[in-house]
């Protein structure tokens, strides 16, 4: 007998759907029935595709939408602390370069795992997305706050240790220490102001003193320092201001499908490519309920999305063929969800769900380096006739190449074979000339009375895409009238997709590339040795050492060289092809490949170093290397006025009495003589690469050629402020392609916009855009001064200053404090009574590492002259036999840094091509192509350089695609060697095919540091963009592709097997740790166990996730 119950009808309930994360809220609203019944509904639950009920389980399957239709995420609860990640920079003036805290000083204390230095340098120095540079400020509260560092494993907290480490006062330390405990300042928490303006100041109690945290510069660089408040200042200026970038912790939440693609050029495939991604997409998803769990007033409700972007056979891939997507890219919607099938028994139907869907593409997948055979589908709905370039194949991959030998090619059978009778058909191909494009589907055509078939399919493309394009016009004899002057042809692709047509698809593959490159023939494809070298009875020798292989490192104690001068003198052309590890964060050197030394081919970097200190006396012009070993002595005929010197490896130019000029190669050879006769008693002069500006005594500016030496009239202008103070100028400066004149002399230069000359007993500092101001007085004479940074020495007769360009005093010294080692004696005596003469800066590299210090000309009171170098205060000097100080000594810079630091740049990497006419050696080619390394990530990069004299071009690739190309005269340098020595890699190379440390007497000078080149390809002519392609791509997988052809509408089914949480977001970043059944009481043991646990980890947590709290249970308590 049946039973009935009878409830009322104010039993009945209308919950509200709750999802089990407090942060993500539900869309739902109520509304009133007629009946008066208040019902909530669920937007999610509304209007559902199919909806179904089984195992207790309610499953709705939802129309293509945004999630963000259903539900929201709320904002994270907030903590007493404040974090946010961000570079902590100090702004400078214009022109300047800011500065940057950076993490793992590389020229200071040795970092451990424990604790890593701190140091300041500008952004362009690395990388501006390196690690070392971003840092979390956690704010404990509105007082205090700690800095924070990972390196992807540990934390760092910067530390304020009160001792000097490498000119600072701070260390990051690891630490693990909760914030929660943290209640007052320590050595690794700071006081802070911050403002509304970004702008953070950190200041900490020392003693009873409350100090700033500042940037001071030091003869050695920039250091933080905490230094004491002034109590009448502002303490607020460029050196305490940090500047927080707010921008770098703005965490945008994608709740919504997106599609992603990465960049393929850059080293971290983690790169977004933007413009190849799509965001805020609609999706299908299943929301599901467990009906037996709900009460009156709540329904716990679950989600998770369904797969709509898998293809036929569950591929994921841009490709469909259905206009579905705004963004104007291939649609990656491969499937319409629309009904579930779970069973008849609603309570235990079927175990594993099953989905049924639409999809309209069918698969082909395509195996690299082979030929793949297929009928397109009975149905190519929704397209009667599908032209290939209409096709998606593109977007599933095809590869792209500048000829059919390097590209994807297919094969489709013609029904009519007749409609192109001027050519025979050869293939249609996917045309591209650079790696980037997606390249454009085109027919080749040839004539085998003219051209085989293999050299057909390995010639570039002869297609340019254009609407009066006479091969694709609608008059065959005006296609035939172009076409019978050329041997083969490409026009936009006739091939089209037709319901069951056989297709032949051949994809490139590694074989293939393996082919192009066998046959390039290089002179050198490989390493077979490489140079090392030691001092042997007092001689740099160098030893050859035996070596197979494609990679070298060089490390700064080796090189190698190749001999194919002789190769390459004899075609007029090269290409050199390579693959370098590229960190934006090192500085690899001065030459690092190449055999540039006046003419040749060379790739550089830092081009501001000094190996030469040249020294003026009377007639007589000596040359010595920064050891102050005599390597060359010029004898010229009348006294020399002046000594120009521009890049390490340039020719000097000497002005002697008379106005005669010399031009004098590093060697001290004389090359070639001027009279200079439109250059009268000048007084002072400036020097740029190609040319040195004079003002004479009638105040009148010239201007020489270096490269001609020819001179003539220059206009120039003066400053506003000096034009109604009747100046007798001496000096000149060019700035922005103009020559304005100065009063004063020793023009030196601290920036793009600021400079410094010498005024009587008055040193001048000229910003160009504020003029000039008074900079420092000295009631000795000035005898010289120099810059470097902003540090400026000033010498007098026997004393030196050192200030920073601020005009703050940091360092003084006298000539007595210079120390003469004397030889075969541990003793030494001092410079005492001696005078100075002039300063100047080194800036060289010894086995791949950076030295700058300052070098002082002095004359000794036994009247003979020495040269001094160190660090201030400690200098060291050696006598120059023979040098007695003349009236033209002073005048001379002993390296030129200043100028040679304003011309030229120490960052970029310069590919630099020098060619000389041989009937006119005036005739000067210089070309370089440069790029900053602080806009790659670090990584591989493959580099082409291509040199045609023939076609008058000069070009640089990058991974395979044309970065750069410059042009000069076609056929003007064919008739003269390019190289004239050895080819370098790892080493500078000189002249006589020595490199550049042989030459100077000092072993490991100017090697390459860090620096890896792999598969070194040099030929002697200029490859064809084919071979550069292949090249690239010998090195990198190519992949199988998965083909989509319309198919007309089919369905399918899918089936659910295991259910995952699905977590669309982070709710929290904090974790509870609970250590179960250790039964250990003693307290010590569980905070090193506590210790043990954070330090671990450290190493597998998510980024961004913390450890909240790590508690002991053991059996029996809960």
């Amino acid at each position: 007998m049946s039973s009935s119950y009878t409830k009322s009808v104010s039993s009945i309930s209308f919950p509200t759907g709750e999802y089990d994360d407090r942060f993500v809220t539900l869309d739902q609203y109520d509304s009133v029935l007629e009946q008066g019944f208040q019902v909530n509904n669920i937007t999610a639950l509304s209007g559902a595709k199919d909806s179904k009920i089984n195992n207790y389980t309610s499953f709705h399957i939802t129309n293509k939408s945004k999630l963000s239709d259903f539900l929201q995420l709320s904002s994270i609860a907030g903590d007493e602390s404040t974090s946010f990640v961000t570079k902590l920079g100090f702004q400078r003036a214009l022109g300047e370069l800011d500065q940057y805290l950076y993490i793992f000083n590389s020229d200071g204390e040795v970092a451990t795992n424990q604790q890593k230095p701190l140091g300041v340098r500008p952004l362009n120095a690395a990388n501006s997305f390196s690690n070392n540079y971003f840092f979390e400020i956690e704010a404990l509260n509105n007082n205090l706050l700690r800095i924070k560092h990972n390196n992807g494993i540990f934390d760092f907290y910067l530390n304020y240790s009160g001792v000097s480490l490498s000119g600072g006062e701070f260390v990051f330390y690891q630490n693990t220490d909760n914030y929660k405990e943290i209640t007052q300042e320590r050595n690794d928490v700071f006081r802070y102001n911050l403002d509304d303006d970004g702008y953070l100041q950190l200041f900490k109690t020392i003693g009873t003193t409350l100090t700033i945290f500042t940037l001071s510069s030091i003869p050695t660089g920039i250091v933080p320092i905490m230094a004491p408040l002034q109590p009448s200042g502002l303490n607020r200026d460029f050196n305490n201001l940090i500047n927080i970038d707010y921008n770098l912790d703005t965490n945008k939440q994608f709740l919504n499908n997106s599609f992603i693609s990465y960049s393929s050029k850059n080293a971290s495939n983690l790169t977004l490519n933007t413009q190849r991604s799509s965001f805020d997409d609609n999706g299908q998803y299943m929301f599901i309920t467990n009906y037996n769990t709900i009460s009156s007033d709540k329904m716990p409700i679950n989600y998770f999305a369904l797969d709509t972007s898998r293809s036929e056979f569950n591929f994921i891939k841009r490709g469909s063929n259905l206009i579905d997507t705004p963004y104007g890219l291939p649609g990656y919607e491969n499937r319409d969800y629309n009904n579930l099938y779970l069973g008849n028994d609603q309570e235990g139907g079927l175990t594993n769900p099953i989905l049924n869907y639409t999809f309209y593409n069918k698969d082909v997948f395509i195996t690299n380096g082979t030929d793949t055979y297929f009928q397109a589908p009975s149905s190519t709905y929704p397209y009667t006739k599908l032209n290939i370039n209409d096709s998606t194949f593109v977007n599933n991959g095809a590869f792209a190449g500048p000829t059919p030998q390097l590209s994807d090619k297919i094969f489709i059978k013609r029904q009519n074979s007749t409609q192109y009778d001027n050519g025979r058909y050869l293939c249609t191909w996917l045309s591209g000339s650079s790696l980037e494009e997606t390249g454009i589907w085109v027919d080749r055509y040839y004539y085998p009375d003219k051209i085989t078939k293999t050299a057909a399919l390995s010639s570039s493309a002869r297609y340019a895409p254009a609407l009066n394009d006479s091969v694709d016009g609608v008059d065959l004899s005006v296609a035939d009238a172009v076409l019978a002057r050329e041997k083969f042809f490409d026009k936009k692709s006739d091939a089209a997709i037709e319901p069951n047509i056989d297709i032949k698809y051949q994809r490139i593959g590694g074989a293939d590339i393996t082919e192009i490159i066998d046959s390039s023939a290089p002179l050198i494809s490989s390493y077979d040795s490489y140079i090392t070298s030691k001092i042997v009875r007092g001689e740099s020798e160098n030893i050859c050492v035996d070596y197979t292989g494609k990679e070298l490192t060089f490390n700064g104690s080796n090189y190698t060289s190749f001999n194919v001068q002789d190769a390459i003198n004899d075609s007029k052309s090269f290409t050199l092809n390579f693959d370098m590890y590229l960190d934006p964060t090192v500085n690899y050197g001065f030459e690092l490949i190449g055999n540039n030394t006046n003419r040749g081919f060379g790739i550089f970097q830092d081009q501001t170093v000094t190996p030469f200190i040249h020294v003026v006396g009377d007639y007589t012009l000596y040359i010595y290397n920064t050891d102050f070993v005599l390597l060359n002595k010029v004898e010229f005929k009348t006294k020399i006025k002046h000594v120009f010197k521009r890049s390490a490896l340039d020719d000097y130019i000497v002005a002697t009495a008379g106005n005669i000029y010399y031009k004098v190669n590093t060697q001290g050879n004389k090359i070639k003589l001027e009279c200079g006769s439109g250059i009268l008693d000048y007084y002072g002069t400036h020097m740029e690469h190609d040319h040195i500006d004079f003002i004479s005594s009638d105040q009148k500016t010239t201007r020489m050629n270096i490269n001609t030496m020819s001179v003539s009239a220059l206009s120039s202008t003066e400053f506003d402020v000096y034009k109604d103070e009747m100046c007798l100028y001496d000096n000149v400066v060019d700035y922005n392609d103009t020559v304005y004149k100065l009063p004063g002399s020793k023009t030196k230069w601290e920036n793009n916009n600021t400079f410094f000359y010498k005024v009587s007993n008055f040193i001048v500092k000229h910003n160009i855009d504020f003029g000039p101001q008074s900079f420092l007085k000295s009631n000795d004479q000035i005898v010289d001064f120099n810059i470097l940074n902003d540090t400026i020495v000033t010498l007098t007769t026997d004393k030196y200053f050192i200030h920073n360009t601020s005009a703050v005093f940091l360092l003084s010294g006298s000539i007595g404090d210079i120390n003469i080692p004397i030889p075969f004696n541990d003793t030494t005596f001092s410079l005492s009574g001696g005078a100075f003469t002039s300063i100047d800066w080194v800036n060289e590299y010894i086995e791949g590492i950076q030295y700058q210090y300052p070098v002082i000309l002095a004359e000794g009171s036994d009247k003979n002259m020495y040269l001094a170098k160190g660090l201030f205060p400690t200098l060291t000097a050696t006598a120059l036999s023979g040098v007695y100080l003349c009236d033209n000594t002073s005048q001379n810079n002993l390296t030129n840094y200043n100028a040679i630091n304003r011309i030229y740049n120490n960052t970029s990497i310069d590919f630099k091509l020098s060619l000389r006419n041989y009937l006119d050696t005036e005739d000067v080619l210089n070309q370089t192509i440069s790029f900053q390394p602080s806009s790659f990530e670090p990584g591989f990069y493959n580099f082409t350089y291509r040199l045609d004299s023939l076609q008058g071009n000069s070009s640089l690739y990058i991974n395979g695609d044309l970065y750069e190309n410059q042009t000069f005269q076609p056929g003007k340098y064919l008739i003269q060697d390019i190289f004239s020595d050895q080819f370098f890699i790892g080493s500078t190379g000189f002249q006589s095919n020595l490199d550049l440390a042989t030459y100077l007497r000092q072993p490991k000078y100017y090697y390459s540091k860090d620096l890896i080149v792999r598969n070194p390809f040099i030929y002697d002519r200029a490859i064809s963009t084919e071979e550069i392609f292949a090249i690239y791509l010998s090195t990198k997988d190519i992949d199988d592709i998965t083909l989509s052809l319309p198919g007309g509408q089919r369905t399918s089914k899918t089936e659910i097997q295991q259910f995952f949480k699905f977590n669309r977001n982070n709710s929290s970043n904090l974790i509870d740790i609970v250590v179960r059944d250790l039964n250990l009481t003693n307290s010590i043991v569980r905070d090193q166990i506590k210790t043990s646990i954070l330090a671990e980890a450290k190493q597998f947590l998510p980024v961004g996730t913390k450890i909240n709290n790590i508690t002991f249970i053991d059996h029996g308590n809960s």
